[in-house]
């Protein structure tokens, strides 16, 4: 589970923190985060995340379990079972093919939503899903959620509260460019792991964007910087449902996470930090 969340920060897919980010940011400052410059920008933090994580698993968890032949088995019926694939299957996977080449090649030109849109209405058209599908099986509720979160959010801003948090709390430990960023990514790791990402979104981004805009810092990059180490949480089940997951089968323990979670949480910080300074300036972006 720590490696699935090590990796979930390598594209806008991996979770829904990205794109309201990117969209708040683009209506507040007129920026934007590009769907492939995402991934070239964090990829460098991926790799090091995924040999640290793989390193602290060997440790902390070692594997005690000498076959998986009974595993493959029944892996193997159950793949038996779903027979061959339908055309229904295979145009759905041409859907999202289609819809992931247009949010990495046209996401800036259209909008992530405007492409994601489009796809849904070619779900209905192609006949591969009906609303009834929709209804009963889309979490309605964490859309909700994420669309409460950026309600709150412009909330911050347009009150007057972002500009009082950045004056009273936020100002009076920040310095230059480089400390400012390194702040907020701490505080977007930190406060990660105890609510959810959509509430660090609605915080942490109204003030970075006032933040941004006080000192001549690149709101993008700030953006980046609560975007990023918001998926960098490795501790705690309220921070992704990964270790939550992991917690319910009573094979490790909250104790045991949070042991080798904040080895991750520390190593994630810094190691996001560092690719800031010494890869972002080799691809155009720099504080």
């Amino acid at each position: 589970m720590g490696l699935r969340r090590a990796g979930g920060v390598a594209t806008f897919l991996s979770g829904a923190r990205v794109p309201p980010q990117s969209a708040y940011c683009g209506r507040q400052t007129g920026g934007s985060i590009g769907f492939l410059r995402y991934s070239v920008a964090v990829f460098p933090l991926v790799v090091v995340m995924l040999l640290a994580g793989y390193i602290l698993l060997k440790y902390f968890f070692p594997v005690d379990i000498d076959r998986v032949e009974g595993a493959q088995g029944i892996v193997s019926k159950r793949l038996k079972a779903l027979g061959k694939m339908t055309y229904s299957e295979y145009s759905v996977g041409a859907v999202l093919l289609v819809t992931i080449l247009a949010w990495a090649f046209l996401g800036e030109s259209f909008g992530l939503s405007s492409v994601a849109l489009i796809s849904v209405v070619a779900m209905f058209v192609l006949r591969l899903v009906r609303w009834k599908d929709v209804e009963e099986n889309v979490n309605w509720g964490i859309i909700l959620m994420y669309g409460g979160a950026i309600v709150l959010g412009s909330a911050l801003d347009k009150s007057g509260a972002a500009k009082w948090m950045v004056s009273s709390l936020v100002a009076n430990w920040t310095g230059g460019p480089w400390t400012v960023f390194a702040l907020f990514s701490f505080l977007s790791i930190l406060l990660t792991a105890a609510i959810s990402n959509a509430a660090v979104i609605a915080i942490l981004l109204p003030v970075s964007i006032g933040m941004a805009q006080s000192l001549s810092i690149d709101p993008v990059l700030l953006t980046y910087a609560i975007a990023v180490p918001a998926g960098l949480d490795f501790m705690f089940p309220m921070g992704t449902p990964a270790i939550a997951i992991a917690a319910s089968s009573n094979y490790i323990s909250i104790r045991d996470s949070v042991k080798g979670g904040f080895i991750m949480f520390v190593l994630a910080w810094l190691a996001f930090n560092l690719v800031a300074a010494l890869w972002w300036p080799l691809i155009g972006m720099g504080y």
